[in-house]
């Protein structure tokens, strides 16, 4: 299918963003057993790297000025210590497989979020990644560590600090 399947005028469109989650809820819930929740997760993350880097070239294929991918948010801190290893290592391996078909494409990658928890080792490597695409136009951004409630409570933070006594709806805008 393509846009002008659904009558949508590929002049106009500037932005599309997807989320990479539900696989645990979608295991758990549809094989329903303790063997396939624990491991299913993990087996499926190479599946979903997969499909990302698929939908990234077709929307590269589209006059799509940005695209957004939520990759990991802060709530998914909460998911155990395994899948967490998992997911990161997914995200260090992508980073070096798809480095150079990023470039290909002309994608200017750039990550969103708060980074500090992450390790030190893969913020070198985003940080590599942001400076070597910086020059192109369109933009794939990964939001890593990123959440609605977090993004608030930074800003209401951030204008605390500023002097701020009260926070009104235009400081955060």
């Amino acid at each position: 299918e393509t846009l002008e399947t659904y009558n949508i005028d590929r002049s106009r469109v500037y932005l599309t963003g997807f989320s990479m989650g539900g696989m645990n809820t979608f295991f758990t819930s549809y094989l329903n057993t303790e063997t396939f929740a624990a491991i299913a997760p993990m087996a499926g993350f190479p599946a979903i790297a997969e499909t990302f880097r698929k939908i990234v070239r077709y929307c590269s294929t589209l006059s799509l000025d940005c695209i957004t991918v939520y990759a990991f948010s802060t709530e998914n801190w909460k998911r155990p210590e395994k899948e967490i290893r998992s997911i990161m290592s997914l995200l260090d391996n992508f980073l070096d497989k798809y480095e150079e078909e990023v470039i290909e494409n002309r994608l200017r990658v750039k990550f969103i979020g708060d980074l500090t928890p992450i390790s030190e080792n893969l913020r070198a490597k985003i940080a590599s990644m942001e400076e070597k695409t910086v020059h192109f136009d369109r933009t794939l951004q990964i939001a890593l560590n990123y959440g609605g409630r977090d993004e608030i409570i930074h800003a209401c933070n951030r204008l605390l600090e500023a002097g701020n006594t009260r926070i009104t709806e235009e400081d955060l805008s």
